[in-house]
This record gives C-alpha cells, sequence and structure tokens, in this order.
C-alpha cells in the first residue's frame, strides 16, 4: 500500500516472505518513545489487523543516555494496543551502563547494530522496521537554534539515502538480515501528514517526546534541534 504525501511516499506493505523464502513471523520495531515509531507501530499493527496476516509485531526499546524512551514507549504501546484492539508481544528493553562517554556512545549507537544482529541470529525476528525520517530541509533548519543536523550526510534531502539493508545467509552469517526504514523517503511534515490521515494526533501526539534534554520526563524544552523539528512540522509541541 503506497501512501502518497506532501514530501514523499510511504511504502506500508508488509512482506511475508524475506528475500530469501523464508516465511516472515514477527517484524521487530524500535520503539523510542518519539513521533515516527510511534506512528510506525500503529501502522504496521493496524495493517497486520486489518489484513489478518499471520505475523507478530516485537517492539524493542533501549535505554540510552537520554533515558526516558523505554518509558514514553510502554504508554504509546499501551495505547496502540488499546486503540486497535490488537496485542503484541512483549515489550523487551535493554539498559546498558551509561556511566562513561563510551557507554554512553554505545547505548547511543552501536547497541542498536549488536542487537539487531542478535535478534535475526536467535531466530526472533525475520524483519526489522525502523522508522527513521528525512531531516527537514536545509533552509528550515538553518532556523534552528543549532542549525543544520549532525546526520545532514544521511538523512539530508540532496543525500544518498538506503532504505533497506539485506545479507543474505553465508559462511559467516547463519540467518538472513533484513531491516527497512519506511519513513526514509519523507520528513517530519510527512509524518504529521500521516498522523492526520489516521486521525490520531491527539491520542497519540502527548504521548510521544521529541526532546533531547534531562529537565523533565515528559515536558519538551522547545529550544533543542528535536523539539524544533517537532513544532514545524506538528505546529504544537504536545
Amino acid at each position: 500500500m503506497i501512501i502518497k504525501l506532501k514530501s514523499g511516499e510511504v511504502d506500508l506493505t508488509i512482506p511475508t516472505e524475506t528475500p530469501g523464502g523464508n516465511k516472515v513471523k514477527t517484524i521487530g520495531i524500535w520503539a523510542s518513545g518519539g513521533l515516527d515509531s510511534t506512528i510506525l507501530l500503529y501502522l504496521v499493527c493496524k495493517t497486520i489487523r486489518d489484513q489478518k496476516l499471520d505475523i507478530k509485531i516485537q517492539p524493542y526499546s533501549v535505554r540510552r543516555p537520554r533515558p526516558t524512551n523505554p518509558i514514553h514507549a510502554a504508554y504509546i504501546i499501551d495505547k496502540i494496543e488499546e486503540m486497535l484492539d490488537y496485542n503484541m508481544l512483549e515489550h523487551i528493553n535493554y539498559y546498558p551502563r551509561i556511566v562513561t562517554q563510551e557507554e554512553k556512545d554505545y547505548a547511543n549507537g552501536n547497541i542498536f547494530i549488536d542487537k539487531i544482529n542478535e535478534h535475526f541470529a536467535t531466530g526472533q525476528v525475520q524483519l526489522m522496521l525502523s522508522g527513521k525520517t528525512m531531516n527537514p530541509p536545509q533552509e528550515v533548519q538553518k532556523h534552528f537554534r543549532d542549525g543544520v543536523n549532525k546526520e545532514e550526510e544521511t538523512r539530508g534531502w540532496d543525500s544518498e539515502r538506503q532504505l533497506e539493508w539485506y545479507f543474505p545467509i553465508s559462511e559467516s552469517r547463519k540467518a538472513e538480515f533484513w531491516q527497512i526504514d519506511m519513513f526514509l523517503n519523507i520528513d517530519k511534515s510527512g509524518i504529521a501528514e500521516l498522523y492526520e490521515i489516521e486521525g490520531v494526533t491527539d491520542d497519540l501526539l502527548p504521548l510521544t517526546r521529541s526532546c533531547e534534554t534531562d529537565e523533565s520526563l515528559h515536558e519538551h524544552c522547545g529550544e533543542c534541534w528535536w523539539c524544533e523539528e517537532r513544532f514545524w512540522a506538528f505546529g504544537r509541541l504536545i
């Protein structure tokens, strides 16, 4: 199913087989408690429910140096299950040490790669989905207090963005690796469109948190890059 938005297109087709011909039994989704993974969870669960697909959803979260991700993700998962009358598998949370700078860097980065490889190797999932989006246009970002995002090379409008990553079984790999970044061709304004199309803005937006500060568990500072991106797309923080 293709959804055409102002900033691009989203393909919400849920595959039932891997590129290697194996049945997709479980799809893993990183649930950060943010805007993107929330609408991704909602749309994928809704599609599986409506199409009566024999596929389960496994939500994962990581307690990063910004420690509130698992907390907000838990509220959101409960709310989506209630709204759709659909049950996901039990929410799995990872709590790496975040004392030293090296540990914090790992929790913000390579832990995701290590855990994804573990998910496939142990047969937990046959597909991982990510809600990562494009950055806003640079002319928009230049008005943000923090300027242009440091990931512009991989998430910018003019960057070469890779939506799908697949590695087949080999001598060094016991299981297929398959990840799709479903929203990497749209920016946050497209995410706002999806919320509006689905009529879930008032139900789900207030439960999400984009802010990168640790001053509050629930409030948004309104000044960091992520808060400004949120306000640019939705015209509101909550």
